[in-house]
């Protein structure tokens, strides 16, 4: 069985492939294999942020008490990226 921290360590890898499969498909100026791969990617970056946002803080912040420190800053980050991935 996995832990949490090789979950989350595996997804974050598999976001960074696909923005890496984006980063290449421009470099080519592919643009339909661009626009495939940034659908991938927005997709994978937004399960990652559900996963974390709807399981993974609630329970740090029910175990620490602490609901304005590191999940505050990543809630705040993930909506930056939300914002830039419109």
């Amino acid at each position: 069985m996995s832990s949490i921290r090789q979950l989350m360590t595996d997804d974050h890898r598999h976001c960074d492939d696909g923005f890496a499969a984006l980063e290449q498909a421009v470099g080519r100026k592919d643009l339909a294999a661009a626009r495939q791969a940034f659908g991938v990617f927005e997709a994978c970056m937004l399960a990652h942020f559900a996963a974390e946002e709807e399981t993974l803080f609630p329970a740090f912040e029910a175990h620490t008490g602490m609901t304005e420190g590191p999940t505050r800053v990543m809630r705040m980050e993930h909506q930056q990226i939300r914002g830039l991935m419109r």
